[in-house]
């Protein structure tokens, strides 16, 4: 079993937004049996898949997060954080090399 995600602490500088960003992943990692956190607003994306697992969309304000969960092992895998107009990726594919 892999151990718990670690959060970075927010700088309490940060926009509101942010913040509420930052705990509505919390609220993802606290309980892993459920993929829709209380109070947030929460869909099934089911065009997409995040690592082959079922993948979900939580909707805050103008910014998402798109992530998928493997009900298995209890892990919550973030796929795409930002802005509505175009969320940016966790893991953004490698740009290739250039020689």
């Amino acid at each position: 079993m892999s151990p718990p995600a670690q959060f970075i602490k927010v700088d309490t500088k940060e926009p509101a937004h942010i913040k509420k960003l930052v705990e509505s992943i919390e609220a993802l990692r606290v309980d892993p049996d459920s993929p829709v956190p209380r109070g947030y607003d929460v869909g099934r994306v089911k065009s997409m898949k995040v690592k082959g697992f079922p993948a979900y969309v939580l909707r805050l304000g103008g910014y998402r997060v798109f992530y998928g969960v493997d009900w298995e092992d209890k892990v919550i895998y973030l796929a795409k954080i930002g802005p509505r107009e175009g969320p940016i990726s966790v893991n953004p594919p490698k740009s290739p090399r250039v020689s």
